[in-house]
């Protein structure tokens, strides 16, 4: 099995069977390139909200582990989706990801499922889509659910912010592609694009990154939402949209229950 396919089986643990993992690898005209769509109606913002060359200023508590935890978002709190805790195979440190561009660092992180920037302590979850009622047809529909890796971060004095702006100053610098390395899988990103940012928080990003290895891309839509001293990452990958070669919504309504749980 190719090295995308091996990072996918890392990064989407638990959303498809061995055999679904087989059959991804086997389909090699996905492109993964359309990253606006998102659930749950237009949204305001932009791929940077607000835009600012330098921070903006955190204020706030600096939240404990025992905190975020609480803060976390809980199955039952969001409909269509289950929710639990981050599996252990999921799981990324910040030392474990090397990039060729120190720049695009921080991108490769959030689309892992890790945060940028040493927080002071972070809760972790993991989303399944559970689609109601769909008429299970062909092998798109079959595996149309999207897993979102779901991480809450808090940072000592202004931290937050700077993580906001590292990861803009990403996406601006590395749109032409980058290479990544963790737990001893090497990953090519052929592409970065920003995206719309939902308007929550105070001050939101959205971007995908594409990954490519010979024919099969993957795309991985990415929120970061900061309020205060508090971040709460997004990363969503579909493994339907990886059979067809589509693109699929970001799940909205998650990020909004999220965001919404933060004190």
């Amino acid at each position: 099995m190719d090295t995308t396919s091996r990072a996918l089986r890392r990064t989407a643990a638990g959303t498809a069977t061995a055999l679904a993992l087989v059959l991804l690898a086997a389909c090699g005209s996905s492109d993964g390139t359309e990253a606006s769509g998102s659930e749950g109606g237009k949204e305001k913002g932009g791929a940077s909200t607000p835009a600012a060359s330098a921070p903006a200023e955190a204020k706030g508590e600096v939240l404990s582990t025992a905190a975020l935890e609480k803060a976390a978002v809980a199955d039952g709190e969001v409909p269509g989706h289950r929710i639990d805790k981050r599996a252990e195979a999921d799981h990324t440190e910040e030392s474990e990801v090397e990039t060729s561009r120190d720049a695009c660092g921080p991108l490769a992180l959030a689309a892992l499922g890790t945060t940028t920037g040493g927080p002071a302590a972070t809760a972790e979850r993991q989303a399944l889509s559970q689609p109601a009622g769909k008429d299970v047809k062909d092998l798109e529909s079959a595996f149309d659910t999207t897993k979102s890796m779901i991480t809450v971060a808090s940072y000592e004095a202004n931290g937050a912010p700077s993580a906001m702006a590292a990861l803009r100053k990403g996406v601006d610098s590395c749109k032409g592609g980058f290479t990544t390395r963790a737990h001893g899988e090497e990953m090519k990103i052929v592409s970065v694009a920003a995206d719309k940012a939902p308007a929550l928080g105070e001050e939101a990003t959205a971007f995908t990154v594409v990954s490519q290895e010979g024919h099969d891309k993957a795309s991985f839509k990415v929120v970061v939402v900061r309020k205060g001293r508090t971040l709460a990452y997004f990363s969503a990958l579909n493994l339907g949209a990886i059979v067809s070669g589509k693109g699929f919504a970001f799940p909205v309504p998650l990020a909004k229950a999220q965001a919404g749980k933060l004190p």
